[in-house]
């Protein structure tokens, strides 16, 4: 490690500024305060080829303490410094802790990071942009890895890369080489190894939205990508607007409402979730609320079906059973029976006793039939709170 001219002064003056011969103790002391200070001050950045990615702590290479895996070493990388540690055996490389364990993208075997050493310790960027790629910008040997063995440990392993350097780890290897995300003014874009992107960004007006993408499209001859409800796997979209006012938020419907509309001119804040399922699911009792200020549309190309205990409608104290429409009809055909029988008997003539041909209309144990025609997992309540119904009839049962 070299000193700058002012950390010289500093050593020079900073014990006995009277001009008093200084002992030898008293000067190792001095520069045991310099160097102690220069670690934290003082710190020199070269780049590094990343041999192995310390994610499993399974495998042999992983760092151990006390002959067990080092957990505190998790995401750390072994890397050899292009320049200083050129062509060395790995097990004289080091490992590099991630700089920020909050934020950090782990790099694969073969990309370059910047390293730094600071308390006795090494630390790594983010891995370099060497070629423009999002799934990988390797640079297989070029610390030296391939000549002399230097990829082959005395201690009976080997790393992710092989002798013929094109692994790039254990399993991340042969990557679609996705498109990154076109960018507009502004914007701050994550974009994935594996075909995915979060855009915090806006549109040409300003307005500020949110695009996170999974499963993008790929397109040998594009250049970039831009985010598509219908194309991409799944898609969470939070906008203040429209997407822009070109390229509004247009998607296809499964099947389209009558109550819900405008999708495309809508231009409020709104929220778009896309994908081949959505699963809202609570844990610990959790409830669901769905609320609205306006309308609640469900519109499905099947069936829509409410599997519970007890279906409440109006209020949470509806104690007014649901009819059961095919036992309710079976219930009022054998009245239409009766009243059929009745009528044929009457208008004969005036009789003392109902004939035994008649149909008794009562169900089990002498239970009427409408006993049986409603439903105990449904209720209703008052749903309009209005004495008089908004439906008209005339005298012979038409609607006016």
């Amino acid at each position: 490690m070299s000193y700058t001219k002012e950390q010289l002064s500093s050593l020079a003056t900073s014990r006995g500024r009277d001009n008093k011969l200084q002992s030898l103790d008293s000067v190792f002391k001095a520069i045991r305060q310099v160097r102690d200070r220069v670690a934290a001050e003082f710190f020199e950045i070269e780049a590094f080829e990343v041999l192995e990615v310390n994610i499993d702590p399974e495998k042999p290479s992983f760092p151990k303490k006390d002959g067990k895996p080092d957990y505190d070493m998790l995401g750390s990388v072994k890397g050899r410094y292009l320049i200083s540690e050129f062509e060395a055996n790995i097990d004289r490389c080091k490992n590099f802790r991630p700089l920020n364990m909050n934020n950090n993208q782990y790099p694969l075997v073969g990309e370059i990071c910047a390293g730094i050493e600071l308390f006795g310790q090494r630390f790594y960027f983010s891995p370099t942009n060497l070629f423009g790629n999002t799934h990988q910008n390797t640079k297989h040997g070029i610390s030296g890895g391939l000549n002399k063995n230097s990829l082959v440990s005395k201690k009976g392993y080997t790393t992710a890369q092989d002798s013929s350097g094109k692994k790039t780890g254990y399993y991340s290897n042969d990557l679609t080489p996705y498109k990154p995300l076109l960018p507009f003014e502004g914007d701050t874009i994550f974009n994935g190894r594996y075909g995915q992107g979060i855009r915090i960004g806006s549109d040409k007006k300003k307005n500020s939205n949110i695009l996170l993408s999974v499963g993008h499209e790929f397109k040998e001859n594009d250049d970039f990508k831009l985010e598509s409800p219908d194309n991409d796997g799944a898609s969470i979209y939070v906008v203040t607007h429209k997407l822009s006012e070109e390229e509004k938020l247009k998607f296809t419907p499964g099947k389209e409402s009558k109550v819900v509309t405008e999708l495309d001119s809508f231009s409020e804040p709104q929220i778009y979730m896309g994908a081949n399922r959505i699963i809202l699911n609570t844990k610990q009792k959790g409830d669901i609320y769905l609320s609205s200020n306006n309308n609640i549309a469900i519109s499905s190309v099947n069936n829509v079906v409410i599997e519970d205990r007890k279906t409440q409608i109006g209020s949470t104290s509806a104690n007014e059973p649901l009819v059961l429409g095919n036992k309710n009809a079976d219930a009022l055909t054998e009245i239409h029976k009766a009243l059929n029988a009745i009528n044929q008997v009457l208008s004969a003539g005036l009789v003392q006793t109902v004939p035994s041909n008649i149909p008794v209309v009562v169900g089990p144990a002498g239970q009427s039939p409408f006993q049986e025609s409603t439903s105990a997992a449904g209720e209703l309540g008052k749903l309009i709170p209005k004495t008089k119904s908004e439906a008209h009839f005339t005298e012979k049962g038409t609607k006016s």
